[in-house]
């Protein structure tokens, strides 16, 4: 059973005569008038206040100290201190510090509390060092206010709030009866607004999209969780780390292949299936353990300083803390809040554990927003303004300083100007990114909606996420995936629910038609489309599942990056023919492969890899109900690659590759790489024509122009989703010397259902204009059509 109250040393030198000089300087630390500590208030400006509160644990302590200072006077420490206000710390009165807290951990069920941080002190070499004075000082105000309630219930919790009047006199007491009052506050208080029942809003709040807690009927895969409670700590489908589950959670865990396992472990990820799990069928072993998750983290990952690390380096990442990152914090504190708010009438929540978990959020909630424009950078900044808003509109209890939502949302306003282009795309171009800054911002809408806080959600705001989501959705496949490029986990994963709950905040018709695929809104007044900041195009025919569907990508390293700039994905049938290989595991090797410019649909200088930063050029667009037609370009040194793609009659693809200044020696390879194996992919007429085989459905058929190319066929793989198993591919090179290459290359792509949908189809003459330009003649069931390059 978890006792209620923290526990605190009383006679250090009797229990443990070798602490007495330990015991003398925890009481010079915490009861002497003079000593006052180092804090933020709640506007984050500094200020210095007494330590004692009245309580218990002073008085105490000023006894002890009595007793101690006069029969240890002559072995007192003397205190060296920058400012006469902040007493220095030594590793004997550290040692004496984590006495106090290993008693209050041990009471909350902890086994073998501050292992971790012995082991810190032990690493220091020089306490004199500000930096350590810094790091240790944070901790230990971090384990006083979370663990000792060393901050005043007033200094935690709004007591002017409506819901808590009533209660102001018990939370002015600060005992463990206030504990008790908070407890059933909560209890008798609603959760999570909005409809928990719908498993697109779960996703949504826990960001559970593409992290495989769900099957894909959208039921709940219990294993997972049922795994954490064995010590089985599981990323995606890598083999679990295992650790004891009868020990205290070992939040230093780090998988031996990935360390993509460290970020998501720290930031508290794997307590997600926790929460759902609870959402699905409640059960107390499922908050019992975020608890034991919980406490352990409090040991063993104290807070540090804004820029402090516990070793430094993230090449180790297991010596690391979560509290390294301000990515951490929020990632981790939008999981403290909702799964708190999910379990929180569990009878395994006891009033102290109620007063633990709120003081960790708060310390959390302070840490960010004292942070200020420093915790909202790159993709991490739609994190940490998701977190600080559900703490001010899930928990409106807690206190935190004034123009709290409203700075919130501007930093983040100006990080997502900085993260986001003008026509809505993120600057990576890499789609899984970009839908960070869709799922984060749109479930602050939605539970600003469902908590009558709609009117702090600037304007602004609003047309960012609009246009972020529009730029989803006119890029989307088919089947409503992202289109898979640069580093882009999610291109198996429909996201037609997303969508959906997108056109129900803004009443968009047109998303609406995309996410019902057609059943209900208005179809969007554009098939094809360019972004042009982005500089990535989709033609489609329709926008239904089986529509025909090209991505074209001429975007620039926004960061993320594959080199594979003018490649090009075709989708028919449901299904994506023609891919890109995917992103793999960032750190088990298949992302380097994957990077590699000849895995993927472009044409290359050889095996040599495209550059990083091309020159990409959108040198023309135009869309029509009969022809789309773009061009890119790239540059290698002095060399240009420029890249015609028509679109005709929304049926059939034509693609013409031109080369100009090419090096004096090498070959130049034009590479596809198809969605099948091998055995799957027939070639004839010495790579004239090339199919897929698939034994049902649509296939795609390839028909060269070039009868002096070469081609081979190599084994691949493609990794449609993140921590998914590598999946078969067959990818066509055709090879050519510098001579052959000059005259281009092309080619024309046919999905077809049926052999009779291939008859009388060719691609049957290229013709040189005397101006420069290119006409490709074709033959499409019988039918002669012809389309003309524009001369640049």
């Amino acid at each position: 059973m978890i006792n209620d109250q923290p526990s605190h040393p009383r006679r250090l030198s009797d229990r443990f005569p070798q602490y007495a000089e330990i015991a003398t300087m925890q009481m010079m630390r915490t009861s002497q008038p003079a000593r006052a500590r180092k804090r933020l208030n709640r506007r984050g400006e500094p200020f210095v206040e007494d330590v004692p509160r009245g309580g218990s644990r002073t008085k105490i302590m000023k006894c002890a100290a009595i007793t101690l200072l006069t029969l240890l006077s002559a072995s007192r420490v003397g205190f060296a201190a920058a400012e006469p206000s902040v007493t220095r710390l030594t590793r004997l009165s550290v040692e004496a510090e984590l006495i106090t807290f290993e008693s209050a951990l041990k009471k909350l069920g902890l086994k073998t509390p501050m292992q971790r941080a012995r082991q810190l002190a032990a690493r220091e070499q020089d306490w004199n060092d500000s930096e350590v004075q810094l790091r240790w000082q944070s901790r230990i105000d971090y384990w006083h206010s979370v663990l000792l309630d060393d901050e005043t219930w007033g200094d935690v919790l709004d007591l002017t709030h409506l819901s808590l009047q009533p209660l102001k006199d018990s939370f002015e007491v600060g005992d463990a009866t206030t504990q008790e009052v908070w407890a059933e506050h909560m209890r008798n208080r609603s959760g999570i607004p909005g409809d928990l029942g719908s498993v697109p809003y779960q996703k949504l709040l826990f960001e559970a999209y593409s992290w495989v807690q769900f099957r894909a009927d959208d039921t709940f895969m219990f294993e997972r969780t049922e795994e954490l409670i064995q010590g089985k700590i599981r990323l995606l489908d890598l083999d679990p780390i295992e650790i004891d589950p009868n020990a205290d959670y070992n939040w230093l865990a780090a998988h031996p292949r990935d360390r993509l396992f460290h970020y998501l472990h720290q930031n508290q990820w794997h307590t997600m299936c926790l929460g759902l799990a609870h959402l699905h069928r409640p059960d107390d072993k499922w908050a019992r353990q975020w608890i034991r998750m919980t406490v352990a983290h409090i040991d063993q990952c104290p807070r540090l300083p804004a820029g402090h690390t516990d070793f430094a380096t993230f090449s180790q990442p297991h010596n690391n803390t979560s509290w390294r990152h301000y990515g951490y914090v929020a990632g981790r504190l939008r999981y403290l809040v909702l799964n708190y708010l999910v379990m929180k009438n569990s009878p395994v929540f006891s009033p102290r554990i109620h007063s633990v978990i709120l003081r960790m959020i708060h310390a959390h909630a302070q840490h960010l927003d004292v942070l200020g424009a420093a915790a909202y950078r790159d993709n991490y900044s739609s994190a940490t303004g998701k977190s600080l808003f559900l703490i001010a509109a899930l928990l409106p209890e807690l206190r935190v300083s004034d123009r709290y939502v409203e700075r919130m949302f501007q930093h983040l306003q100006q990080a997502i100007g900085k993260e986001l282009l003008a026509d809505g795309c993120h600057v990576h171009r890499s789609f899984s990114y970009h839908l960070t800054f869709i799922q984060r911002p749109l479930s602050m809408v939605l539970v600003a909606k469902h908590t009558g806080r709609t009117n702090d959600v600037p304007p602004d705001f609003l047309k960012k996420l609009e246009d972020a989501t529009r730029a989803f959705a006119l890029m989307s496949t088919p089947i409503r995936s992202t289109p898979g490029i640069n580093d882009d986990w999610d291109v198996a994963m429909p996201y037609s629910d997303l969508l959906q709950l997108a056109a129900n905040a803004f009443d968009r018709e047109d998303w609406r038609y995309i996410a019902s695929d057609g059943r209900s809104g208005e179809p969007p007044k554009k098939r094809s489309v360019l972004l042009p900041e982005a500089q990535v195009i989709a033609m489609r025919s329709d926008w239904s599942p089986q529509a025909r569907y090209l991505f074209f990508n001429v975007s620039p390293n926004g960061g993320h990056h594959h080199a594979d700039t003018l490649s090009v994905q075709i989708w028919s049938g449901g299904r994506h023919l023609l891919i890109d290989p995917g992103v793999g595991h960032y750190y088990t090797g298949e992302r380097a492969v994957a990077g590699h410019s000849w895995w993927h649909n472009c044409p290359t200088l050889g095996q040599q890899q495209l550059p990083d930063r091309p020159q990409p050029k959108l040198l023309h667009w135009e869309t029509s109900p009969g022809l789309d037609y773009a061009v890119g370009q790239i540059s290698i040194g002095s060399a240009k690659i420029r890249r015609h793609v028509f679109f005709v009659e929304r049926r059939y693809w034509l693609l013409w590759d031109e080369f100009l200044n090419l090096p004096q020696k090498g070959e130049l390879w034009e590479n596809f790489h198809f969605a099948v194996n091998r055995s799957q992919i027939e070639i004839r007429d010495d790579g004239r024509f090339v199919r897929t085989k698939l034994p049902k459905g649509t296939n795609l058929a390839f028909f060269s122009g070039q009868t002096t190319w070469t081609h081979s066929l190599e084994d691949a793989s493609k990794w449609i989703g993140y921590g998914g198993k590598p999946i078969p591919t067959a990818l066509l090179h055709f090879q050519a010397e510098r001579q052959v290459a000059n005259d281009g290359f092309a080619a024309l792509w046919v999905p077809f259902a049926d052999e009779s949908d291939l008859r009388q189809t060719s691609l049957d003459h290229i013709e040189r204009l005397p101006d420069g330009r290119v006409r490709l003649h074709v033959t499409r069931l019988g039918k002669r059509k012809t389309v003309t390059t524009r001369l640049f």
